[in-house]
């Protein structure tokens, strides 16, 4: 391989299959849209509940990773303030309900 090119045989390769932890991931995944099709569906749920979904979700996943606690904390908290940061400086945030 020269300088000049670049080498993608160097990668180590990619599992021909996908492990069980990881299969259980998806299905959780699959399991959440379809609770959010019917809450909508038949409850009428609205961004509140979609998102309690999504955080279950993510909580969830995050357990079955083996993900350390401190980790799953700092990710969503530096997550959530990207986002909120966004929506103020855009001036997005004039619809933003305040409780």
């Amino acid at each position: 391989c020269g300088a000049r090119y670049l080498c993608f045989d160097r990668r180590p390769p990619l599992p021909d299959t996908l492990a069980l932890n990881h299969k259980l991931i998806l299905g959780t995944f699959g399991l959440t849209i379809a609770i959010i099709a019917w809450g909508i569906r038949m409850h009428g749920w609205s961004l509140y509940e979609l998102s309690a979904c999504f955080i279950a979700w993510g909580l969830l996943t995050s357990v079955m990773g083996r993900l350390q606690a401190d980790t799953v904390a700092s990710t969503f908290i530096n997550s959530a303030t990207c986002r909120f940061t966004g929506y103020t400086s855009s001036g997005r945030s004039a619809g933003l309900p305040v409780r």
